[in-house]
């Protein structure tokens, strides 16, 4: 399967381990549904799954997580959250991988006002749409 090229690198390769599908990787996990979603297939996911980006932010060793927000080809949302340390990946890792049914339950029930933020992801005023920016 084909990954898109802002996937293919070594980063994401591994954060996306927290995702469970993802082989040669440190961490090994297992998606679970966003809290106050409706529930969802939690079927390990990779970045061969992935059909769009929504939005995704880089991270650092010993910095900011590896952070975003993907449409898989099976139709769900899914979320990725993953961060080494400063020796980098293989010594100290972490991570958390989400999947919902909508968008709408990503950016409300499933990011972090610091994830959003980061993402630029926001749900307008009257609840109706994701926007951009903070209106």
């Amino acid at each position: 399967m084909k990954i898109l090229n802002e996937l293919d690198d070594y980063d994401w390769k591994e954060a996306f381990g927290a995702a469970g599908k993802e082989e040669g990787t440190q961490l090994n996990g297992s998606p679970t549904v966003v809290q106050f979603a409706k529930p969802v297939s939690t079927t390990p996911f990779s970045r061969a799954d992935v059909e769009e980006i929504i939005a995704m932010s880089p991270g650092e060793n010993d910095g900011p997580n590896w952070i975003g927000v993907f449409r898989l080809k099976d139709g769900r949302y899914a979320s990725i959250d993953s961060g080494c340390d400063y020796t980098g990946w293989g010594c100290q890792e972490w991570g958390a991988a989400e999947v919902c049914g909508t968008l709408y339950e990503m950016v409300k029930f499933g990011l972090s006002n610091e994830q959003r933020k980061r993402l630029s992801l926001f749900i307008s005023e009257d609840g109706a749409r994701i926007v951009g920016e903070m209106e």
